[in-house]
């Protein structure tokens, strides 16, 4: 019964998530494969509704299943009688019949290699309970917390929260595996998991569809098959931390709007909807996810000079920003509440005295970490070894493409994180050999943010080289 309880509250997130996109998008997603739908309602539902959780508890009202269910299912029926009189016009490949389909067994191959991982990670990730230090001390308990208090109980974060790790991180996690509590009506240390290695999947199949767009499908098989066999991204699917999450909304909201600036696919509010919308996701994730909505704007800034728009840009730009704003609202009431004492890295972190002092103590630990995490072909196969020579080798290629904005994505986030070990509070990462311990197990899973978009660059290069060798010959 508890199995179907929480499959059926991942189907209704899905519903939910389709209700949104088809309301305000339905001629941009119309032509969007199923599966690639499927995949985004859900991850979209799961997103909203511990936002629409975290909006309850700032107007007090309890976590039940009437105030959780009742107004979703509303703008589900809403939408849906909302266009039930719509009747979509046939394109020329639905009008024809359907010819004889051919299995080409590379493709056979990659895809149950691909299925393969993914359903490892179901049966890894629900073949016992949290188990995690993280994921118990820092989300699981958190949920098991709202669901019997039926909400987030007053006083929370100043008071019972202050005896937990993390004590004001973002709650998207807590509050997914709080909705699957009340969806099944108890506790399951086990079935709660369910939601990551669902994630995983969804993020394997946006993956694979967002680089069909841009490479054809053999290559993205081949790269979706790559990026879903590497140790960290399979192991991390299915232990219940916060990283898959965050990865998949960093991604996802980067290749919808790569893909209309580079191919013209879909329209150009939907290009900004879903950055806007994943980077609410990823500040309600992750302490770092701050970083998302200015990495996404410089890429707005880049594109709008590249086309030469010019002062037409900045209602996009105030678009994007006042539906991040909107979504992301109840949390930042609480974040910056006056009672927040919870500091991420050190007010001095502007101060060039200070920073200088804090490079030359900490660069060298940072790059030795760095170099033992990414020349580690146990966690990573050998991505960020072969990544680093075709970067050397294609720099100029790099930078004068549309390639350009990935790289700078890449080259971005990375120099944030070094920012990030550089002038991290003390308290959080501790000093000397506890430095270093806490940055062992850190950055590795910090890469990840950065792996879909290194295996999205190497499919990009493999296509230029192909093309070369075609012209060649």
């Amino acid at each position: 019964m508890e199995l179907a309880l929480i499959v059926i509250a991942q189907i209704f997130a899905s519903l939910l998530g389709r209700a949104i996109l088809r309301f305000f998008f339905y001629k941009e997603i119309r032509k969007f494969a199923l599966a690639e739908k499927i995949a985004l309602y859900y991850v979209i539902g799961m997103g909203l509704i511990p936002l629409y959780m975290m909006l309850l508890n700032c107007f007090g009202m309890k976590f039940s299943i009437s105030t959780i269910y009742l107004p979703c299912a509303l703008i589900i029926v809403f939408e849906t009688l909302h266009h039930t009189s719509r009747k979509p016009t046939l394109t020329g490949a639905q009008n024809s019949s359907r010819s004889r389909v051919r299995i080409d067994p590379v493709n056979a191959f990659l895809s149950l290699g691909i299925f393969f991982v993914v359903f490892y990670s179901f049966f890894t990730g629900l073949v016992k309970p949290i188990a995690s230090f993280d994921s118990v001390a820092s989300f699981a308990i958190k949920a098991k917390i709202f669901f019997l208090g039926a909400g987030i109980p007053r006083g929370f974060f100043e008071n019972l929260a202050q005896n937990f790790p993390h004590p004001r991180f973002p709650l998207m996690i807590p509050l997914q595996e709080t909705f699957c509590f009340i969806s099944m009506g108890s506790f399951n240390d086990i079935l709660v998991k369910m939601i990551f290695p669902a994630h995983f999947l969804a993020f394997a199949a946006l993956f694979y569809f967002g680089l069909k767009e841009l490479t054809g499908k053999r290559c993205a098989l081949i790269f979706t098959f790559l990026l879903c066999s590497i140790n960290e991204v399979s192991r991390f699917s299915a232990v219940g931390y916060t990283d898959i999450h965050f990865s998949l909304y960093l991604f996802v909201g980067f290749i919808y709007w790569y893909r209309f600036a580079t191919t013209a696919s879909g329209g150009a509010l939907f290009s900004l909807f879903i950055p806007a919308v994943f980077s609410a996701f990823a500040i309600f994730t992750k302490d770092t996810g701050f970083i998302v909505p200015f990495l996404f704007l410089l890429l707005f800034v880049l594109y709008s000079k590249e086309r030469k728009e010019g002062k037409g840009a900045i209602l996009a730009y105030v678009r994007y920003l006042a539906l991040l704003i909107f979504l992301i609202l109840s949390w930042l009431f609480v974040r910056l509440a006056p009672e927040s004492t919870h500091r991420l890295m050190t007010l001095n972190a502007l101060n060039p005295a200070y920073l200088v002092s804090a490079f030359m103590d900490r660069i060298l630990p940072v790059l030795y970490e760095f170099q033992v995490n990414v020349f580690n072909p146990k966690r990573w196969n050998l991505l960020w070894p072969i990544f680093i020579v075709l970067f050397i080798l294609n720099y100029k290629w790099s930078l004068r493409t549309r390639l350009k904005y990935i790289t700078v994505f890449i080259t971005s986030i990375f120099l944030l994180y070094l920012f990030f070990y550089i002038t991290v509070e003390p308290s959080a990462f501790g000093y000397g050999k506890v430095y270093a311990q806490s940055l062992r197990s850190g950055m590795n899973r910090h890469l990840i943010h950065v792996t879909p978009f290194a295996v999205l660059w190497l499919a990009l290069i493999f296509k230029k080289m192909c093309e070369s060798k075609k012209e060649k010959a």
